[in-house]
């Protein structure tokens, strides 16, 4: 027996009074009727697939048998076998029917039953925390849950939500706590509202239990729990004094300021400070506690500068920053900073001014302000002696202290010629607009002249490598007695590049008097790379004044420029030009220039010399382009060579265009033919050589070939007699040329005459052109032919016709002869036996010959072998190949070379004939 799949396939089933019938399902199965039975037996029933199965298990529902066999049964027997039915979640309820069937496997008998399953309702919620995470739970404050309640039964429903139950400080209410009537797997949102008492603190916890109470089920309620978690907020609040305080420069005051904890939680404070340069705040330098909603007084040192520039109003800025958060406050502090005056003068060294009889010295003083405000001084003196008298050596200068700043007075100390030697005491006196002022006691000394100068008349010169060079410097007595001075030079900066010398070490001098001293330079190796300066010193022998005095030494540079004039841009080969230049001396001293040109022929002055900076005049020059010159651009070169520097070459160039000396219609190349009227015999080669040259100024790529309508009667090879390898090309500049053997092997059997010409072809700046030789006629001789005649004795020859009238004469001669004989026997016979013998008719004579001696006589014809080939010819391998029928040696055949043609064999020099 076989248990069939339960299936929920409907079908109408028609069957007798007991209501068994066959219905026809949506699957075509037998059906137990289950509807009206007696009569016909239709109604709706249930119907199990057969073969072709009905209606399928409803989607998501699962029906079978855990053993659908039962094997063996015994009549009246009775089996269980169970029927695992799973119903899917969520659905809505329902009645489902299936249709169970068993049907025997050794008979046509099936059982069929309906199994209804009642599938009842379910009732079931959940509730779900929406609420954003930014939402800071703090204390004192109130926030609203959103929370979502989703109905997971299988039926419409309607709730009525609250709190359930709670834990901690926090009280919850539902805002909204009638809901709303949701189909299965609908949600909703509530809103809950939860007030954090002010005593909760950072990471107190709190929840709340919801319920949700089904309206048509009282018994029905649904809860969750929702936890919430207290934060925490921080926030600061600092005040500064609200009146200004007053400070003056150099003074420190003290003043209390307010930080608040406006945040949720204790917290602990630190205080950091901006001010204006000169301007210093003190806060506390240790963390300050605030408890929350609590403030806190602090003291703050403000401290101003002496020498601070600012004056009036100031600003300080005070952060307070907390300890366990970014939360922080700012506030700003106002400053009234007081005026301050005061200055300082100070002098020359030791306060002493010297000054000559008769003469003034500068001398400088300085005041330095220690002012936070502008001062307007001014300048007094005293004490000072009426042979002495002191003024501004620059009248328009302003006296205007700034504050932190300084100026300097130049002061001119004029001197009578009649002031005392010795010293003089008087004082400067600066005055302030404030009223107050400050003296500077100097000394004036009166001072007996002792001066020297040097000068010369150029500050530098140039040595060069080659060279020595002399200057020289000017010594002249300033003071006002006789006086010795003497000469130093100090060349330590030369280093071992220069040797110096001077004409005397020492001078003696009236007062105002000058004297020179020559000095001699001459430079040993090459100097540093920068100028070298050599400190010539005069030294009084009377006192210690003395005078120093700088000559520049510059190593020699060379240099050059070249501005071409009147130069014509363009020529042509074989064409004179002519130009000018100007050559300037770029250098740094006089120097001679060699001049020299190439890329032509080129005539011009080559020795120039000018003196540092200068130019030369127009110089002219003549080049001559030769006839073979490359067309295109070509560079005039100008090499200028220093006489002073021969390692130091100046280059310039000029650009020429060479035009092109190709002319449409006239030969590129010259051909040059050895022999143009060259012969060889039918089964040999000759040689000629051509030789080809450039006519024109370009570089050309030529390729040779043979023309004419002979030119099958032999066959050519080519080869570049420079290099001696097979080749018909080559490149020419212009003017050259290239020679080529020419190798012609005869390619018939016959007496001929080949009439060739030779190609050249040349390409060059995109253009080909085809340039042909003279002719050149190639002579064949053809095999030796047996004489056409009678060849006799002692190298005689007579002809055909000749010697057909001598063979028929000789016939007719023998006829006559042997006709007289036979008569004369006749006549002797018949007169012995009277005889007769009949003479041969004439037509048995041979025919005289025709007169065509040329088909009367032929040169025998060589005999054919078994492969049709002629004596000497041959055929060719597939490899290309061919063997010589006299040696049987393998050649390779010429390159190139298509049948028929002939050649020699290397080996045993018999003339070979390819044929195909």
């Amino acid at each position: 027996c076989i248990a069939a799949p339960p299936s929920n396939g409907s079908g109408n089933g028609s069957g007798n009074g007991s209501g068994n019938g066959s219905g026809n399902g949506s699957g075509n199965g037998s059906g137990n009727g289950s509807g009206n039975g007696s009569g016909n037996g239709s109604g709706n029933g249930t119907g199990m697939p057969m073969s072709g199965g009905g209606r399928a298990v409803p989607n998501g529902w699962q029906a079978r048998w855990l053993d659908d066999q039962l094997l063996d049964m015994n009549p009246q027997e009775s089996r269980i076998r169970t029927l695992r039915i799973t119903v899917p979640g969520g659905i809505q309820p329902i009645y489902q029917g299936f249709s169970l069937s068993a049907a025997s496997t050794q008979g046509n008998l099936t059982w069929t039953t309906t199994l209804v399953v009642n599938v009842t309702e379910e009732t079931n919620g959940t509730y779900t925390d929406l609420t954003d995470s930014s939402v800071q739970w703090l204390p004192g404050t109130s926030e609203n849950l959103s929370v979502k309640f989703t109905n997971l039964g299988t039926y419409y429903a309607e709730h009525i939500h609250s709190v359930q139950s709670k834990t901690g400080e926090c009280e919850f209410q539902v805002m909204q706590p009638d809901g709303g009537v949701l189909a299965p797997s609908e949600p909703e949102t509530l809103s809950v509202q939860a007030i954090i008492p002010s005593s909760a603190h950072l990471n107190d916890t709190c929840s709340v239990t919801l319920q949700a109470a089904n309206i048509a089920d009282n018994s029905s309620i649904h809860t969750n729990t929702i936890n919430l978690t207290i934060g925490v907020s921080y926030a600061l609040r600092l005040d500064s004094p609200s009146s200004i305080l007053n400070i003056s420069p150099g003074e420190t005051k003290q003043v209390t300021w307010v930080v608040a904890n406006d945040g949720s939680e204790e917290d602990e404070v630190y205080f950091e400070s901006q001010s204006a340069p000169g301007v210093s705040i003190y806060p506390p330098s240790t963390w300050v506690v605030v408890e929350r909603g609590d403030s806190e007084q602090f003291n703050v040192d403000v401290s101003v500068a002496e020498g601070i520039s600012i004056v009036d109003l100031s600003t300080f800025t005070i952060t307070a920053k907390s300890r366990h958060s970014q939360a922080s406050s700012a506030a700003v502090g106002v400053l009234n900073i007081s005026a301050r005056y005061g200055y300082s003068v100070a002098g020359p060294a030791d306060n002493r001014v010297q000054v000559l009889p008769n003469s003034s010295t500068q001398f400088s003083i300085t005041v330095d302000s220690d002012s936070t405000v502008n001062q307007s001084l001014s300048l007094g003196s005293s004490g000072l002696s009426s042979e002495l008298s002191l003024v501004l050596e620059n009248e328009s200068q302003s006296m205007v202290l700034e504050p932190s700043s300084q100026f300097t007075i130049s002061l001119l100390l004029n001197a009578s010629p009649t002031a005392a030697l010795g010293d003089h005491a008087f004082s400067i006196i600066m005055t302030s607009d404030d009223g107050g002022s400050e003296a500077l006691n100097l000394m004036a000394q009166v001072l007996a002249e002792s001066d020297v100068k040097i000068s010369a008349t150029s500050e530098w010169v140039v040595v060069g490598s080659r060279e020595v060079v002399s200057t020289a410097i000017h010594i002249t007595n300033l003071g006002n007695s006789n006086d010795t001075f003497l000469i130093e030079v100090d060349d330590s900066s030369a280093g071992t590049s220069l040797e110096v010398s001077m004409n005397t070490n020492s001078v003696s001098l009236e007062p105002g008097q000058s004297s020179n001293v020559d000095i001699t330079l001459r430079r040993l190796s090459d100097g540093p790379a920068q100028s070298v300066n050599l400190i010539i010193s005069a030294s009084s022998t009377t006192d210690d004044s003395t005078f120093s005095w700088n000559l520049t030494v510059l190593e020699q540079t060379v240099g050059a420029s070249v501005v071409f004039l009147n130069t014509p841009s363009e020529v042509s080969p074989s064409e004179t030009l002519s130009g000018s230049l100007v050559l300037s001396n770029t250098g740094n001293a006089a120097d001679s220039f060699l001049l020299s040109m190439s890329g032509l022929t080129c005539s011009i002055a080559p020795e120039h010399e000018l003196e540092a900076g200068a130019s030369s005049a127009a110089i002219p020059f003549t080049c001559n382009a030769s006839e073979s010159l490359l067309a295109g651009a070509k560079n005039l070169e100008l090499s200028i060579h220093s006489l002073s520097d021969p390692s130091a070459t100046i280059s310039a160039s000029h650009i020429l265009e060479v035009s092109s000396s190709f002319i449409p219609g006239v030969d590129v190349v010259e051909i040059t033919v050895s022999s143009s009227e060259p012969a060889m015999n039918y089964d040999s080669s000759t040689t000629i050589t051509i030789t080809v040259k450039n006519k024109v100024n370009h570089i050309i790529d030529i390729s040779l070939s043979l023309e004419g309508d002979d030119s099958g009667l032999v066959y050519a090879s080519w080869t570049d007699l420079s290099s001696d390898i097979p080749s018909k090309t080559a490149r020419l500049g212009p003017g050259s040329s290239a020679s080529f053997s020419l190798q012609l092997d005869s390619m018939t059997n016959d007496q001929s005459i080949a009439h060739l010409t030779i190609l050249v072809s040349s390409s060059f700046d995109g253009l080909e052109v085809i340039d042909r030789s003279g002719a050149v006629d190639v002579s064949i001789a053809g095999p030796h032919q047996a004489p056409s005649g009678l060849a006799l004795p002692f190298s005689m020859e007579i002809d055909n016709q000749k010697g057909l009238t001598y063979l028929a004469g000789g016939w007719i001669l023998s006829f006559v002869l042997l006709s007289f004989i036979i008569l004369r026997a006749k006549s002797r016979k018949g007169r012995e036996d009277e005889m007769v013998v009949e003479l041969p008719p004439l037509v048995d004579l041979p025919p005289p010959m025709l007169d065509e001696p040329e088909i009367a006589l032929q040169v025998p014809t060589a005999p054919i072998g078994a492969g049709g080939l002629g004596v000497g010819e041959v055929r060719i391998t597939p490899d290309r190949r061919v063997e010589c029928p006299s040696c049987q040696a393998k050649l390779g055949l010429p390159r190139g070379s298509e049948p028929p043609f002939r050649f020699t064999c290397p080996t045993c020099e018999s003339s070979i004939r390819v044929i195909e």
